[in-house]
C-alpha cells in the first residue's frame, strides 16, 4: 500500500525512471531499459495510474487470507522482479560499482514467507499446535 501511495504522488513516474536510467547500462538491460520506456513513453499517466492500481491491490489482497494472500505474494514479487530488471538493472551488479542488489530478492523472501503462512482461522482443530497444559475450548 506504500508503494501505492508514493507512486501517486506527483514526480514519481515508472516511465521517467526508466528513461532516466537508458544511459546507465550498456549492453542487454540497457537496451531492455531503453525498449520499455519508448514503448510505454506515450501512455506516461496511464501507465502510473496502472502501477499505483496494481499496487494497492496487492497490498490490500495481502491483507486477506487464503488464496488471495498467496496470490497477492507472488504477484508483488512478479511485480518486484519485473522493476528489478526494467529500472534497477539488477541492482547494477554488472558494473563493478554496486553496493547492494536492491530490494527485489528481499522482497521475493518476504513473498515467500506471506504465501507460506495459514492463518490460524483456517486451520482445522486436527491441525491446530498443541500447547502443553491448556485444554482444547469446549
Amino acid at each position: 500500500m506504500g508503494s501505492a501511495v508514493l507512486q501517486a504522488l506527483p514526480g514519481n513516474s515508472t516511465v521517467g525512471a526508466l528513461t532516466a536510467g537508458t544511459d546507465d547500462f550498456n549492453g542487454w538491460i540497457g537496451h531492455l531499459d531503453h525498449t520499455v520506456a519508448l514503448n510505454l513513453g506515450h501512455a506516461e499517466t496511464a501507465v502510473n495510474v496502472a502501477v499505483a492500481a496494481l499496487q494497492a491491490a496487492i497490498g490490500l489482497a495481502a491483507l486477506r487470507p487464503g488464496r488471495l494472500r498467496t496470490a497477492a505474494a507472488w504477484t508483488g514479487a512478479g511485480l518486484s522482479l519485473i522493476y528489478w530488471v526494467a529500472g534497477q538493472g539488477l541492482g547494477q551488479l554488472s558494473t563493478g560499482q554496486a553496493t547492494d542488489p536492491n530490494t527485489a530478492p528481499l522482497i521475493v523472501l518476504f513473498a515467500c514467507a506471506l504465501a507460506s503462512t495459514t492463518p490460524a482461522a483456517a486451520l482445522s482443530d486436527a491441525d491446530r499446535p498443541s500447547v502443553p497444559g491448556r485444554t482444547a475450548p469446549s
